[in-house]
């Protein structure tokens, strides 16, 4: 029995210790090995077949694919705004981007930044499993300290984890800013933002379909949205 437990704990340590990874980042991975036809990278935002010309497989088309969408998504914000200004989930992505949130988490979340000294030598993204750890599972309270200090005490202060926490919170090269200048409402909304992504889970093409139909109008609920398919054609206009 204490075999069989210890076993099992032992799998949910090293599954916890695995990178993680989303489409959209792997295929931001791709992209920036691979210069753009224009200096707008306008073809590849438009979905153009030519992107995967080169590449070997469908998986890591669909990958580079929704990178792009991720990416036309953010050029297209003032046109997302003019249509759904009152938008909620809208309101608190323009919130994550005036504070420069997916420079280092990557696009919508999906995974940041090469982060030296860091557990897993990387900036995490809005999902998995790095993500439920460092916010004690998605508690909104975790997330507001994290956004209006830099940090979270639960984390650091675990009696199990807390001192490996704080050596390689310490020891990394970047580290999360205080964003203590936010006002209450503002951290309320970025937190619900930042919750609502996490709910989708690391975002692929139909994800990233779901949410640009969430973000389009009206005071839509992601997680009530049908998940729809996306193909190429409807993300090249779209």
């Amino acid at each position: 029995m204490l075999l069989c437990l210890g076993l099992y704990v032992g799998q949910a340590l090293v599954l916890r210790l695995l990178p993680e990874s989303s489409p959209v980042a792997r295929g931001g991975a791709y992209a920036a090995s691979h210069p753009c036809a224009d200096n707008t990278c306008s073809a590849e935002r438009r979905g153009d077949g030519a992107v995967c010309e080169a590449l070997d497989g469908e998986a890591r088309c669909e990958d580079v694919m929704a990178y792009w969408y991720a990416v036309e998504l953010r050029h297209r914000l003032p046109q997302r705004v003019a249509a759904a200004a009152g938008n909620t989930l809208l309101q608190g992505e323009i919130l994550a981007r005036r504070n420069n949130c997916f420079r280092c988490h990557g696009e919508l979340g999906q995974g940041g930044l090469h982060n030296a000294g860091a557990l897993k030598g990387y900036i995490p993204g809005y999902f998995g499993s790095d993500f439920t750890l460092l916010t004690d599972g998605g508690r909104k309270e975790v997330v507001q300290e994290w956004i209006a200090t830099g940090g979270s005490q639960r984390l650091v202060k675990h009696p199990i984890t807390g001192f490996l926490a704080g050596v390689f919170l310490e020891r990394q090269a970047i580290a999360m800013p205080r964003f203590s200048s936010l006002s209450a409402a503002e951290r309320d909304l970025l937190a619900s933002y930042v919750i609502a992504l996490h709910r989708y889970g690391p975002l692929d093409m139909a994800g990233l379909a779901r949410y640009a139909q969430a973000t389009a109008a009206g005071p839509a609920t992601p997680l009530a949205l049908p998940l729809t398919a996306v193909t190429r054609k409807a993300v090249g206009g779209g």
